[in-house]
């Protein structure tokens, strides 16, 4: 399969995350967050875009969207591109659109300044999962997993490891929305140079919808760079962490593709190694880990 580019054309920084709102009878709505130029929204297949968050009163960096599996015209965008760039700028917390991203409400969080990944509950949209890295350049108790069950009115912060440690990834597992798994990041960036990775990287299980989280035994890593999503060849989800600074396309990953279903959906983006070392989580309740590649 060839891929094609279908926009948008002025991406204001790279692309960061997208989401696809679906409804019967209707074309696919298709949200784009940017790194530095806001969220783009396409309902004609990327013929066309429009920009849907320029009029907001906020951060421009977007770090990740997510559309409500059960409720489609309702839209989470967490600010602050997370991935440690000198050139990644803070945000301003989370916002919420309940009407397709006509109108947005910033939904609080703002000190955790670089929100990195949101999770929605597949049959309850408000219940929300947010994986914030915090400050870039300093340290500070605002980061971590945090949690909403009333759309947003009142968060709870469910995993910290210590002011120097964010969370980069956050993964629900499609069977069951209690069962969670969150990857931390140990890094310190500086102006003039990154120290990537540190005992407080690793991988983090939840089985109770984040009321406890076991560490999985991945630490030390340098870095737990995505936490990867794909159809095995039993119809069961598989997992892998991923170690590893460095850009890599996908068709160069060298995890173990026999496990995967052929065309089987694998959900890749952010950094990735030259080399990585991968890490499948496995399937069982006790979540042991082994390495694959």
């Amino acid at each position: 399969v060839k891929w094609r580019s279908i926009g948008p054309v002025n991406t204001s920084g790279r692309i960061d995350d997208f989401a696809v709102a679906r409804v019967p009878g209707q074309p696919d709505a298709i949200y784009v967050a940017t790194a530095s130029g806001g969220v783009f929204k396409s309902t004609n297949a990327g013929t066309s875009w429009t920009p849907v968050f320029d009029n907001v009163n906020a951060m421009q960096s977007i770090g990740d969207v997510t559309v409500a599996p059960s409720a489609p015209n309702t839209v989470w965008v967490g600010t602050g591109d997370a991935y440690t760039s000198r050139s990644s700028y803070s945000g301003d917390g989370v916002y919420k659109s309940t009407d397709a991203g006509a109108t947005w409400t910033n939904m609080g969080l703002a000190d955790t300044q670089h929100i990195a990944k949101i999770a929605i509950h597949p049959r309850d949209p408000n219940v929300v999962y947010v994986a914030a890295m915090g400050r870039l350049y300093s340290r500070n108790s605002e980061r971590g997993v945090y949690k909403t069950t009333d759309g947003g009115a009142t968060w709870k912060k469910l995993l910290f490891v210590n002011d120097g440690v964010g969370v980069i990834d956050l993964a629900m597992d499609p069977a069951d929305a209690n069962i969670l798994y969150a990857a931390t990041y140990d890094k310190d960036r500086m102006p003039w140079q990154i120290v990537n990775g540190g005992p407080g990287s690793g991988i983090y299980k939840s089985t109770d919808g984040g009321r406890s989280w076991k560490n999985m035994g991945l630490v030390n890593s340098k870095q737990i760079a995505k936490i990867i999503e794909g159809a095995g060849p039993d119809g069961q989800t598989r997992r892998w962490a991923v170690e590893g600074p460095a850009m890599l396309q996908l068709q160069r990953r060298n995890f173990k593709t026999d496990a995967l279903k052929p065309g089987a959906p694998v959900e890749v983006c952010g950094y990735l190694p030259k080399e990585p070392i991968v890490w499948q989580l496995a399937t069982k309740e006790q979540g042991a880990i082994s390495q694959s590649g």
